[in-house]
């Protein structure tokens, strides 16, 4: 949805959602546009289901907020779930900019803030509780948290990194997410030398890696300098024989 339709279905209702469908890397997703300059209540954000469902959920809630609702944190709700539960967490500031997009004409520099509805697996369970059921784990992550990591990998994973960023400190200008899911992390010098190391200490030693976050498998990325934008291109598959 390009900015002229978020901005005239903002106009039209006082806000606006949108959604993407999942990929084989990332979940879902659906959120709010326009909650907090409209009705002054914090944006929401929801992951993991098919698009309908999130859609007519966040449509349910905005209902709510219109009527003059505030939504509570540590509160359990059901009205959104016929056989689960719902709580909302607040999003943490240095999440805000991963996954919602900035529209200037409807935010009009005002610092923005939103909730997160999370919702329990098939035993109604929340992912923070024991016996959370691992299938679902990755369909949600949870954006009141783990703003310094990212990924949605174990923060144990190893991955290959140039020596030269370990040893020498010099900066990743290249990262590839292989299409089976491996991932590189290179200087751009040639030839490179390899080290496996997690991927939390990658993240440690140079926080901006986290905005590969959403590299899909079968992308790369490379960027000018430490801090300056990721170009990201799909790896091209090799013509079989």
């Amino acid at each position: 949805m390009n900015q002229e339709k978020i901005i005239s279905e903002f106009n039209e209702n006082g806000y606006c959602i949108i959604a993407t469908e999942s990929s084989p890397y990332l979940p879902s997703v659906a959120y709010t546009i326009g909650l907090q300059q409209k009705y002054n209540h914090p944006e929401i954000i929801i992951f993991g289901l098919d698009l309908h469902n999130m859609k007519c959920i966040l449509q349910e809630v905005t209902d709510m907020i219109k009527t003059g609702i505030k939504l509570q944190l540590s509160t359990c709700y059901n009205d959104f779930f016929d056989n689960g539960n719902a709580e909302f967490l607040a999003v943490a500031d240095e999440n805000i900019h991963y996954y919602f997009i900035e529209i200037p004409a409807i935010q009009n520099g005002r610092k923005r803030t939103a909730l997160q509805l999370v919702w329990t697996d098939r035993k109604n369970k929340f992912p923070w509780e024991e016996g959370f059921e691992m299938e679902f784990k990755w369909k949600q992550p949870l954006l009141d948290r783990n703003a310094s990591f990212k990924f949605r990998e174990e923060i144990d994973l190893e991955v290959l990194v140039a020596a030269n960023a370990i040893d020498n400190q010099k900066p990743i200008l290249n990262a590839i997410h292989e299409h089976q899911g491996k991932w590189q992390f290179l200087t751009g010098d040639i030839p490179e030398k390899m080290k496996l190391i997690s991927l939390e200490e990658l993240v440690k030693t140079d926080p901006t890696i986290n905005e590969l976050y959403d590299l899909e498998y079968g992308e790369a990325a490379e960027r000018d300098e430490k801090g300056s934008e990721w170009f990201k291109y799909k790896i091209e598959l090799p013509d079989e024989e």
